[in-house]
């Protein structure tokens, strides 16, 4: 078992409530037939990177935000068959885009700058 993996199944988590990050180790999972260690459930990154602080919690962070976390929070690559390939993302996930009133501006206004 890799240290990710024994990670994932041993440390309390803190994992998104839906979604295709949530998907994708749910899937990863069952594949390999382990169990997630999910004890919390987060409606985004931030609350997920704050439970991360706190000390009560693992989570699945964007690498970005391990800056935020500070150098005494250490951090594990996925397995490649859960990591997401997107390069970057400019807006909110469809999820959140449907919870976010002010999610279809940002949205429209960066469709309408960065079409080309």
């Amino acid at each position: 078992m890799t240290d990710a993996t024994q990670a994932l199944v041993e440390v309390p988590l803190a994992l998104p409530v839906g979604g295709e990050l949530r998907l994708a180790l749910e899937t990863w999972a069952r594949k390999t037939r382990v169990t997630l260690n999910t004890r919390l459930e987060v409606d985004s990154y931030l609350q997920a990177a704050d439970v991360v602080m706190r000390g009560s919690h693992a989570a699945v962070l964007p690498s970005l935000a391990t800056l935020r976390l500070g150098s005494d929070i250490g951090s594990l690559p996925l397995p490649a068959s859960v990591a997401q390939r997107r390069k970057v993302w400019l807006v909110w996930s469809k999820r959140l885009m449907r919870t976010r009133g002010t999610a279809g501006e940002v949205h429209g206004a960066l469709f309408k700058y960065l079409q080309i």
